[in-house]
């Protein structure tokens, strides 16, 4: 060591680690992986090249047809859109397709053009009853009556 301070030669020698704090450390560890792994969500999603999957429209979040092109490493894929647009998606943006899923079929129901019927109830409707109020009083916007605090006349 190059410097002018004096130093003891017992404080430059390496020391031995002390077995027992490797095992706390092991032990802790474990125990947080215990903690961790009780809400975390394993995926078994694996997608086989060729499989139809909805993928998500980052920008739009909205949920598009598309087929695995090549299955890539840690949950990657290659997704080919129907547009023919490669994408690389990750498997938290694919989802499988459902078997009996069928875009045709809901293409004829038009939502938008569906109104909703209005019932005319305005006949039945009562106004809230008032409730008396003494002609010194004032009520208020809301319709409660006003009345000023009583105090001592001495």
């Amino acid at each position: 060591m190059r410097s002018k301070l004096p130093v003891r030669i017992t404080d430059l020698q390496p020391k031995l680690v002390d077995q027992n704090i490797y095992k706390d450390m092991v032990k802790e560890q474990n125990r947080q992986q215990t903690y961790y792994n009780r809400t975390a969500v394993s995926r078994e999603d694996n997608f086989q090249q060729g499989e139809k999957v909805l993928l998500q429209d980052i920008d739009k979040k909205t949920w598009e047809e598309a087929e695995i092109v090549k299955a890539l490493e840690n949950r990657s894929y290659l997704i080919k859109k129907n547009s023919g647009q490669i994408l690389r998606r990750n498997s938290h943006h694919i989802r499988r397709l459902a078997r009996d899923y069928n875009p045709k079929r809901y293409e004829s129901l038009d939502f938008n053009s569906a109104e909703p019927q209005q019932t005319n109830q305005t006949d039945n409707v009562l106004p809230p009853p008032m409730s008396p109020c003494e002609p010194s009083h004032f009520r208020s916007r809301f319709g409660r009556c006003v009345r000023p605090p009583v105090r001592l006349d001495l």
